[in-house]
């Protein structure tokens, strides 16, 4: 968000080293989870991961064109993106919980 906001490259570097990041933890907990719960929490997580990089890619790529166009990003236009950019990691942060349970 700070990099469709603020137009910062550094931003959408954390962006995509954070993706990164969580990735490396997975393969991780996938190397010493043994419970089948916790698996099928991993494996959802990899998945909506995958899903995650999908969508930051879209709206870097959609405030490229845009910016390069208007020197702007229209947020308002890209809403639904951007919710659905907001639920994916909502539901990330809440796998991590239910892990710590």
């Amino acid at each position: 968000m700070l990099f469709l906001t603020l137009h910062n490259e550094t931003d959408r570097m954390k962006a995509i080293d954070r993706i990164a990041s969580l990735r490396e933890q997975i393969a991780i907990m996938e190397a010493r989870v043994k419970d089948p719960d916790a698996i099928k929490i991993i494996n959802n997580t990899k998945s909506m991961t995958d899903e995650l990089q999908s969508t930051v890619e879209s709206l870097f790529k959609l405030h490229e064109v845009e910016y390069e166009k208007t020197g702007a990003f229209d947020m308002k236009k890209h809403e639904e993106l951007i919710r659905k950019l907001d639920d994916i990691a909502s539901n990330i942060r809440q796998n991590v919980l239910i892990s710590d349970k």
